[in-house]
């Protein structure tokens, strides 16, 4: 049952959302139509100037990745880096489950032949390092969403980091005490050794690479509230940011689909932002993210295809030769 409603979330995405948008205008008593006096204000150099920091959040996230392989022992050239990176996130969009992670897996091992073990433990380190990251700024911006004590907050956080490493000793233990017979738990093993290999050092430099990239997401933020009137610091707009981020990956929902953009909203009312803009920065905000990246996902998958059909028959073609 759970799968059939992401399935209709992930096929349907776009009209759900408008729905929101829809029913917060209307919960607001704004008027539609000065929304969108208000959308056809903004130039054309400030959306190029949007569109611009996007496609710098996107780099930054690439250089983070391929310098999380190189730390591994591992290569990848930036640009099938970058067109993986699209095609899992539309693969992300378009299906009823995060099998953009998979599909990354895949295609690293595919285009570039890097160990399974590996490209899993690159994924988990950024999964790891940006939730926690996000997690720790959200310790200020939850508490302004929900009105919990920053004490109850640290406690849910600590309870859950514990539970993360019960789990791992446990995986730990029972690799050791099965043995290497059954696939699951030698390759969780294999991950969690690759993932050892990573210097203090290294791993120090990525985590200053996953700040700079939180500052670029909330200079996003930051841009939109300047062009439509309202004051917001950058340390709000990463805030904010990064706090929406948590919200909707602990939340499991597809995309992120409400929890990201009511968390945005929340926390742009709590600093005084009109509610006219906060919805419109909210819709942009989507359509810059899922929505270009969907687009650009549809083209990068295509081209990977293209490619993965010609190495296999060049493949064929030694074997017959």
């Amino acid at each position: 049952m759970y799968v059939k409603i992401k399935q209709v979330i992930r096929r349907f995405w776009l009209i759900f959302f408008f729905l929101l948008i829809a029913l917060i205008v209307l919960l607001s008593g704004i008027s539609i139509t000065d929304i969108l006096a208000s959308l056809l204000t903004l130039q054309l150099w400030q959306l190029f100037l949007l569109v611009v920091v996007f496609f710098m959040a996107t780099g930054l996230h690439i250089i983070s990745r391929k310098y999380l392989f190189y730390a591994l022992g591992a290569d990848c050239g930036l640009k099938n880096l970058s067109y993986i990176h699209f095609s899992t996130l539309a693969a992300h969009y378009s299906t009823p489950v995060k099998i953009g992670i998979p599909v990354a897996i895949y295609l690293f091992n595919k285009i570039e032949n890097i160990e399974y073990s590996k490209s899993t433990a690159m994924l988990f380190v950024e999964i790891a390092v940006s939730t926690s990251l996000c997690g720790l700024i959200a310790l200020v911006g939850i508490p302004a969403i929900l009105g919990f004590s920053l004490p109850n907050i640290i406690g849910f956080i600590f309870i859950g980091a514990l539970s993360l490493f019960f789990i791992f000793l446990l995986f730990n233990y029972l690799h050791k005490k099965i043995g290497k017979q059954y696939k699951l738990l030698d390759y969780l093993y294999q991950t969690i050794g690759a993932m050892r290999c990573i210097k203090s050092s290294k791993l120090g430099l990525y985590l200053i690479l996953s700040i700079l990239l939180r500052l670029v997401d909330g200079l996003n933020l930051f841009l939109l509230c300047w062009f439509f009137l309202e004051e917001l610091t950058i340390w709000e707009s990463v805030m904010t940011t990064s706090t929406a981020f948590f919200i909707g990956t602990i939340s499991m929902i597809p995309m992120s689909l409400g929890s990201r953009d009511i968390s945005i909203l929340l926390l742009l009312q709590h600093y005084n932002v009109a509610n006219q803009s906060s919805v419109l920065i909210v819709s942009l905000q989507r359509i810059l993210t899922t929505g270009l990246s969907f687009v650009l996902g549809i083209y990068c998958g295509s081209v990977l295809g293209v490619k993965n059909a010609q190495v296999s028959n060049q493949d064929s073609a030694k074997n017959q030769n």
